[in-house]
Formats: C-alpha cells, sequence, structure tokens
C-alpha cells in the first residue's frame, strides 16, 4: 500500500531535528505497512539534501522565479509558471512567443547567438523532425505551434543575476517593451 500525504502521521512528517530517527526510514515496518523514506537519513545538518541555500537546486529554482519575474514585463512573451498546486522543477526555462511578437523564434535565438547568449529552440514535435520526413502524421496545430514559437532560456546554478538581467534585456529589446 503506498501512502497518501494524509495518512503520514504529524509526528512523522514534522519531526523537529532532535527527535529524527538515524536510521534509512522514518516509519517502522512494524507500526506501519509501508516505509516512509527519510529525507534526512546521512545528512549531518538534519535537513533535506539540495535545499539549503546554497545548494545547486536551491539557486537554479531562484534563477527560475526571478525569470518569471523579469518575464512578466516583456511583451509577447509567455514564460513557463509553476502550476497552482506546488512548485515546477524545471531544469531549463522555456518561453513562448505570442504570434505577434516582432521576430521571429530563429531570429530571436540568432540575436541571443550574437549577444553571446546560449538559448536554443523550444519545445519539439516528433512528427516535424526531418528523421519523420515524409511519414504520414495527423494535425497537431497547438503542437506545431508550440514547438514552432518556444525557446529555452540559458538556467544554470551559477548563473548571477547580470547574466539573467543581460539575457532579459535583448528579450525586451527584440519585443520593443
Amino acid at each position: 500500500m503506498i501512502p497518501r500525504r494524509a495518512e503520514i502521521p504529524a509526528s512523522e512528517s514534522t519531526a523537529s531535528s532532535s527527535s529524527r530517527p538515524t536510521g534509512k526510514s522514518c516509519a517502522s515496518s512494524t507500526q506501519y505497512d509501508w516505509k516512509l523514506p527519510c529525507p534526512w537519513a546521512g545528512s549531518r545538518t538534519g535537513r533535506n539534501p539540495g535545499t539549503s541555500r546554497s545548494s545547486s537546486a536551491y539557486r537554479a529554482a531562484s534563477a527560475r522565479r526571478r525569470y518569471a519575474e523579469l518575464l512578466r514585463e516583456v511583451p509577447g512573451l509567455r514564460p513557463v509558471r509553476d502550476p497552482a498546486h506546488g512548485q515546477g522543477n524545471f531544469q531549463s526555462y522555456w518561453v513562448l512567443l505570442a504570434q505577434d511578437f516582432p521576430v521571429g523564434r530563429d531570429e530571436l535565438l540568432a540575436v541571443l547567438s550574437e549577444a553571446g547568449i546560449s538559448a536554443r529552440r523550444g519545445i519539439m514535435a516528433s512528427h516535424l523532425e526531418p528523421a519523420y520526413e515524409g511519414h504520414g502524421a495527423a494535425a497537431l496545430p497547438v503542437t506545431e505551434r508550440i514547438s514552432r514559437d518556444s525557446l529555452i532560456l540559458p538556467l544554470f546554478h551559477t548563473m548571477t543575476e547580470a547574466q539573467q538581467d543581460r539575457v532579459v534585456a535583448v528579450l525586451r529589446d527584440r519585443a520593443g517593451g
């Protein structure tokens, strides 16, 4: 049986660092018919690995949130959003160009490249790739639009705010905003 979050006893899921078990499991298999993996097992600090402010995962997530803030005001760009029910763990940051964006995706990629910014085309549709040329495919207008008009912006854990500002400045300049 796989436990639902509501079935995890509060004493197990919110244990303070002083009461945390030292084993690899937070719940005893004799007490429950499932084992709850212990996220702090093996951690000397008692923290969940990857969540300290100095971790690369934390810095990449911070850069992702910052992109969302900065790009909100760039006309014609629709940045990826976290769902209402949680926070995504995207390792890349993609945006969708509006159909009336002043330049096409390929031209925008060229402009970014000329500025020394590494970006790449976004979501790929396999039926549009050269390997599938000549094979029949159903019309997929939404997929084809996203494939044609999306790009992935640089995002990495050592990215500085200045580097991010530079990417956004190029995008804003091309958007006319």
